[in-house]
Parts: structure tokens; sequence; C-alpha cells
């Protein structure tokens, strides 16, 4: 399945109400953060369907590791959460976190790549 067929999009993450006052607002901004949200345009069936493709990178329900780590916040880390709440905060069925790990990166782009492609 190609890219333009899931349709995917690096998400911007909303910030949360205190953003100003977290000390690590300053390293996202210049560029450290290692966790980006990908949306797909397809369904929870698709978003499943690329965690499973994935190789290198692991599926978890909890990000923040020396290894690179993907989520389904709607089915773990938002679960409780009503559907209208998820989808003020930006979180749809078709919504994964990747947490980017110290892996070179040419192993993540690769892993990436097969599982969009697959």
């Amino acid at each position: 399945m190609s890219k333009e067929t899931w349709g995917y999009q690096p998400r911007n993450n909303r910030p949360a109400p205190d953003w100003d006052l977290n000390p690590q607002t300053d390293a996202v901004r210049a560029g450290g953060c290692s966790t980006i949200g990908i949306e797909f345009a397809g369904s929870q069936k698709n978003a499943f369907a690329f965690m499973d493709a994935l190789r290198i990178i692991d599926i978890s329900n909890n990000l923040g590791d020396s290894k690179s780590l993907i989520t389904h916040p709607s089915s773990t880390t938002h679960r409780r959460l009503s559907p209208e709440a998820q989808a003020e905060m930006g979180i749809t069925p078709s919504v994964l976190r990747l947490s980017v790990g110290l892996e070179h990166a040419d192993d993540l782009i690769k892993d990436l790549t097969q599982a969009f492609n697959s």
C-alpha cells in the first residue's frame, strides 16, 4: 500500500494549557522533541496494519525509552476518555504517536518506509 493510499501526514500537536510553564518547552521549540504524531486518512484498521508491519520500531502503550516505540493513544493512553474528549484533543482512531529512540536514522527510515509500502 503506498503512502498516498494511507494519506498519512505529520500532526501538529496541540500544546497543553501550561505549555509555557514546562521547562522542556524551549528544547521542543528548538527542535529537540523526539515524539511525533501521525494521522492516517484511513481507519484504525489502517493504523494497526501499519504498526504491525514495523520490524524495528516496537508497539508499546507507553513512550519514552532509548528504543523507538509507537503507540495508538485512542486505545491505550487515552482509552478512558470519551470519543468527544479524544476528538477535542485531536486524538482520532487513526492517530499514532512515534517516539524516536537511539537506533540509526537510516534503519528507522527503512522500517517506516517498508511499513508504509506493505
